[in-house]
Order: structure tokens, then sequence, then C-alpha cells
């Protein structure tokens, strides 16, 4: 059975944690317990290591074992901090590691869960909102909190999610922990460039976090992830194979060259659609010329070859960015590129930045829609989308 690592902070909903972890160890979950010093203040440790069977770690615990966090992040496949403080919000999104969890989160690659509780003005203060916005962006699931009577006598929305509704949010993540296991997918990611001189380029604003995104989600969920990227800030996802290229070209190589190993396609790579018909060596010098006229070309279409040699097993994934009616041209570009499955960006609210708002679609029609959904969760719920679809188009 899958093994979860419960983190409790100093909250006075502590107690109702008891019942989360009751019902979750008799589905026969594994759970092992950390508690901070103020955690101990509402509820004792005994009653969770009564509770669950497991072990329960304290502020101290690292100080017998140096290698502790890094056992309890390998052989942890969830990871749950109910309460969650503002406290804990704050500093986790800072990315602090002063205690045995924080430790632990940092060095964590599975799937996490955030059940936030506190009185309603500590929940809507600019720190608090901003750390639940980075922690989205880096894919944590935030659960709760829901509104109702508070511990002070005040009414307003920080009470710790329905116990009914974190035990689903648990058993709904680790039902995707192995989801993907033994799938080998191909993600495309980031803008290409294409070059003017040996200085300037051609190029688009995409960030490269959506194709980021799928990987690392993909990754999480035990597939085998080959990343193709042009040029981003972002780190590679720790874990996939990663190739890194430059122009349309070199990524079409690099993906005719891949395709057929994998079993699913996400081509989100913002490809340059014309490069310039002529690159100059070296650097045009401006002193020389008084106007530059470039004649552009269209670039290969790479999602539309691809597809052409597409297996009757395989999943292609095609992505659309428009600025307006992103449903009709999505359709159009399913039809054309005979891809299973399109992601429609509204461009205005999705290049460049942490969210996104899209609408999914197939030859069925929309079958899902987002709006302003941080891109790692979207990457979650596209992942479970073409798991299922997937699987059906192998019967």
């Amino acid at each position: 059975m899958p093994k979860i690592l419960l983190g409790v902070t100093g909250g006075i909903a502590a107690y109702k944690v008891l019942e989360v972890v009751r019902q979750l160890s008799k589905k026969g979950y594994q759970i092992d317990t950390f508690m901070t010093d103020a955690a101990r203040l509402f509820v004792g440790p005994m009653s969770f290591s009564a509770l669950t069977g497991g072990k329960v770690y304290g502020t101290g615990s690292e100080a017998s074992d140096p290698f502790l966090h890094i056992n309890l992040a390998k052989e942890s496949d969830l990871i749950i901090v109910a309460p969650a403080t503002a406290n804990f919000l704050t500093r986790f999104a800072s990315g602090y590691a002063d205690n045995l969890l924080l430790v632990v989160l940092s060095a964590f690659r599975g799937p996490v869960i955030v059940c936030p509780s506190m009185n309603f003005r500590m929940w809507n203060s600019d720190a608090v909102q901003e750390a639940v916005s980075v922690l989205e962006s880096r894919g944590v699931r935030i659960v709760g909190p829901d509104i109702g009577a508070l511990a002070c006598e005040e009414e307003g929305i920080g009470r710790l999610a329905e116990v009914s509704s974190i035990v689903e949010a648990v058993e709904n993540e680790l039902s995707l922990i192995f989801d993907l296991s033994g799938l080998r997918i191909m993600i495309t990611a980031g803008p290409t460039r294409e070059w003017i001189d040996d200085i300037r380029f051609i190029s688009n604003a995409s960030s490269g976090r959506m194709g980021h995104s799928l990987a690392v989600e993909a990754l999480k969920r035990k597939a085998e992830v080959v990343f193709i990227t042009g040029h981003t800030a972002l780190k590679p996802p720790f874990g996939a194979q990663v190739i890194e290229v430059d122009t349309v070209s070199e990524m079409m190589a690099a993906c005719r060259e891949r395709f057929s190993w994998c079993d699913i396609l996400f081509m989100a790579a913002a490809v340059a659609d014309f490069a310039p018909e002529k690159k100059f060596s070296g650097k045009i010098k401006k002193e020389k010329i008084e106007t530059l006229t470039l004649n552009l070309k269209k670039t290969e279409d790479i999602l539309l070859s691809l597809s052409k040699e597409k297996r009757k097993n395989q999943f292609i994934v095609g992505f659309a960015l428009e600025f307006e009616d992103i449903e009709n041209y999505a359709l159009k570009k399913l039809n054309e590129k005979d891809v299973d499955m399109i992601v429609a960006n509204l461009a205005n609210k999705s290049i460049a930045r942490d969210k996104t708002c899209a609408k999914v679609l197939t030859e069925e029609g929309v079958i899902a829609e987002y709006i302003e959904i941080p891109k790692r969760l979207l990457a979650a719920e596209l992942l479970k989308l073409v798991s299922k679809l997937f699987k059906s188009k192998q019967v």
C-alpha cells in the first residue's frame, strides 16, 4: 500500500486530523506523522501513533539520523499537511527548511496536499494568498479552507476542510501515482529561435512552463519522459531525458528521432511559424544600413509531420494559442493535423504567465474547460484526461 507522511502544524484544528488518519488507516494506508512543537500543544503524539501504528517525528528527530529527511522523501508516496497554518504556508512557499517537515518537502518529488486552517483575516492576508498562489504554481494541491464558524467565535473562510474532502483528495492523488507507470511520454516545450545573424533571432514570449509542468507531473506518475525543449529559464525536470534544441529544424530532428519510441506526445512547444530566408554571418552593423528588410519563409510543421507517422495506438496532444475564437481554431487544427486532443489557450491569459485559461477538445468537441488555472494544476488535469483516453484507445 502507498505510504503517507502527515505533517501536523500548530492549529486548533489538529484534533480533527485524528479522524482523517483513522479513516485512511482503515483503508490500509501506511502513515508516519511529523508534529511541530506547537501541534503537540493541541494533540499528543500518542494519539497519532495509536491510530496509525506508524512513527511520530518531532522537531529533533533528525538528530539521531542525519539522512532521515532524504529517506522519508524517498520512501513517502504522498505528503499531506493538515492543518496548515499561515506560518507554515508562508515558510513553505519561501523555501524555508528549518524543521524536518520542511526539509523533507524540499527533497520530495511526489504529490503534496496542503489543508489550510486559520482565521479568515489571516487567510485573506496578502502574504498568505501570495504563498498559496506560489504553492499552486508548483503543483501543490490546496484543499480548503471552508466557510463557517471558527474557533475564535467568528465566522468566515478559514475552517479546515471536511474530513471527507481531505480523505477524497488523498485517495484521488494516490490513485494517480502509478497511473502512467510503464508509459513513454515525449514532451516538447519552450520557444524556438530562428537566427537573423549570429547575434539576433526571431522568437516568441513562451516561458516553457506548460511543457515543463507536464514533464514534472508525468514523472510523478512514474512515466518515462523525453523532454525536448527550446531555450528557457527553467531548470530541466529531474528524472527526464532532456534534449535541448534551438531552431525548428533541430526540434524537428529530435522529435522524429524519438517519435517511434513514445506512446504519448505532448506538442507544447511554441514553434516558430516563420524563419528568415537568409542568415547573415557575424553581426549586421546598423551604421552601414538605414533599413533592413527580412524575407521570411514558413518553417516545417512538426506536429503535422509527426501525425502522418503516427501508429494506431499512439496518442498525440497538440496545443493552440489564439486571441479569439479559440474553440473553432482549435477544432480546425485538430482535424487538419489529425491529433487526438487539442489544448486551446487564450493567448493574453496564458503566454509567459503561471496561470492560463484553456479549453480541451477532442473530435467530440470541448471535453473540459479551465479558467485562471495554474499550469502545474492544468498539467495534472491533462494527464488524467490523456491517461483515460489513451487506455480506451488501446481496447
